[in-house]
């Protein structure tokens, strides 16, 4: 399934280990929206550090996978992954401003 997001979403995980683990992410950029807004660059942080900053600059599905350093995740607690657009497409017909579609999220071993 999927979700709209707005600006910013933040997604906790409960992770089995800390080691050779990569965050990926797959989201879409409707066509009607990106007309409107151009290219977007999505910030991707781990637990409020930057993991990496992408401009996109076509619509469709988009797919994001990089490492994590080990001693940036937790065992101990929820390990934060959130996405961030700079940019938001505000809907002519009723105002409503969204970001991007969250197709999936998560960390990989």
């Amino acid at each position: 399934s999927w979700r709209w997001a707005h600006k910013r979403a933040e997604l906790r995980f409960a992770l089995a280990k800390v080691d050779n683990v990569r965050a990926v992410v797959d989201f879409t950029l409707p066509e009607d929206a990106f007309r409107a807004t151009g290219p977007l660059t999505f910030t991707f942080f781990v637990n409020g550090r930057p993991l990496d900053a992408i401009r996109y600059d076509r619509p469709g599905g988009q797919h994001f996978e990089k490492p994590v350093p080990a001693d940036w995740l937790r065992l101990d607690a929820a390990t934060v992954l959130a996405i961030e657009v700079d940019k938001l497409f505000k809907s002519p017909k009723d105002g409503w401003e969204m970001g991007f579609i969250l197709n999936r999220a998560g960390f990989l071993e």
